[in-house]
């Protein structure tokens, strides 16, 4: 990591890290959330927290695989989360963290203020409501960074986008791997170097330890797309571990992305 001053501010690499946690929440992903609400999931801010990196502090939204609205959800199934920050989103500042990042993974359909997806989960293989790469990165979008997710983007932060479904990123609403990844590295300014990305999804059919998975081909094409470039992972949902998912993409990606991280002047 960067050298430090005597007042403990860092001279180069990152202090903040801005995380989108996208996951299907369409009724294939029933027994995976089952499987995963509690300690893995619950695992995910702790491993932010304990980074050892010179990490200040974090943004942390949530929020299913429907983009439409790409809002992140402040409700789970429980009713209201009511975050600290008194946004749409939490932070690592919160002394409630554990019991807010709790409440809004028991995913609910109406995540946004009560407010109903506009997705359906039946019909037709090319289902709007499992994009999950796409809805993060719509969640970063210039429109919904004036909006409903205001300011959750700061120059000054790394992006670290988790996604993650059970049967393969549909590309109801794109025609590529290619124009996902873009639209997440437009939100940092075109500079891939300052986002990380974690795709989880299966690398085949099975039935692993979180229930049953597909190929997920497109997934394993958006999460190559970062790997390419250094910034990214693609890792199996069927063989579960995934606090390893987790822990490896903080420890690695995160960490190394910190170090090369030079934040904007002013």
């Amino acid at each position: 990591m960067g050298s430090a001053n005597p007042d403990g501010d860092q001279d180069d690499g990152c202090s903040k890290v801005d995380v989108v946690f996208a996951v299907d929440n369409s009724g294939s992903m029933s027994e995976e959330h089952d499987a995963l609400r509690g300690p893995v999931f619950d695992s995910f801010p702790q491993q932010l927290l304990d980074i050892n990196n010179g990490i200040q502090d974090f943004r942390l939204g949530v929020i299913d695989a429907c983009p439409k609205p790409a809002w992140f959800h402040n409700w789970g199934a429980s009713g209201a989360c009511n975050f600290s920050t008194g946004a749409n989103y939490m932070s690592s500042t919160s002394a409630n963290l554990a019991a807010e990042f709790s409440c809004v993974t028991a995913f609910s359909s109406q995540g946004f203020e009560n407010m109903p997806d506009q997705c359906v989960d039946d019909g037709a293989l090319d289902d709007d409501d499992e994009q999950p790469s796409l809805t993060a990165a719509e969640a970063v979008s210039a429109a919904n960074l004036g909006g409903n997710n205001l300011d959750f983007i700061r120059d000054d932060a790394i992006l670290f986008v988790v996604a993650m479904t059970d049967e393969d990123e549909e590309f109801a609403d794109v025609n590529s791997a290619q124009e996902i990844y873009d639209r997440l590295v437009a939100a940092k300014g075109g500079d891939v170097s300052s986002v990380v990305y974690l795709g989880v999804a299966g690398n085949s059919v099975c039935a692993g330890p979180y229930g049953t998975a597909l190929d997920a081909q497109h997934a394993k094409e958006v999460a190559n797309l970062f790997a390419a470039e250094g910034q990214g992972l693609f890792w199996d949902l069927c063989q579960g571990n995934l606090e390893t998912a987790f822990q490896t993409a903080i420890s690695t990606l995160v960490d190394d992305t910190c170090q090369g991280f030079t934040p904007p002047e002013g």
